[in-house]
């Protein structure tokens, strides 16, 4: 899922509600034993994000050639 909001909507729960609602998804729907995110590292507020969903970093890598941060969640 990558998801972008006009800088107005910015802090009002948006990216929270929507990666929740995919989360759940992918764990109910699709029983999924695995969800991974990536997000740049100087993407504070995504980073956060994917923390309050209860994923764990897992490794650095690249994102479009900067620099990201993965996280999982497993069942």
């Amino acid at each position: 899922m990558v998801y972008h909001f006009f800088e107005t909507h910015w802090g009002k729960g948006y990216a929270s509600e929507s990666s929740k609602a995919v989360m759940d998804y992918g764990i109910i729907t699709l029983k999924l034993k695995n969800i991974i995110a990536k997000a740049a590292k100087d993407n504070v507020a995504s980073i956060k994000v994917i923390k309050k969903l209860g994923m764990v970093y897992l490794k650095d890598d690249l994102c479009e050639h900067d620099p990201a941060e993965v996280y999982v969640w497993s069942n």
